[in-house]
């Protein structure tokens, strides 16, 4: 993070292949709020929950554009004809 509301923050993806053609996508976030022991105790009370509810919503809508024909939407097929 260069600018924003937080003290820091990282997101990092992991990609894990599992059995067959699958692969597990694993979030990582660290963040810490400003403000001293106010920001810490937000961090715990509303922040973290919040972020935990936004990336799970996230990864299940995801998850079910990759394994429906949906994603063909974001991907542009270059042996179409312009």
């Amino acid at each position: 993070m260069i600018h924003g509301p937080f003290r820091s923050f990282e997101h990092d993806h992991i990609f894990d292949p599992i059995a067959g053609h699958a692969t597990r996508i694993t979030d990582v976030i660290r963040f810490a709020a400003p403000f001293g022991p106010i920001g810490w105790l937000a961090e715990r009370l509303i922040v973290g929950p919040h972020l935990k509810r936004f990336i799970t919503t996230r990864a299940l809508a995801l998850k079910q554009l990759a394994e429906s024909e949906g994603w063909r939407a974001f991907v542009s097929d270059s042996n179409q004809s312009s």
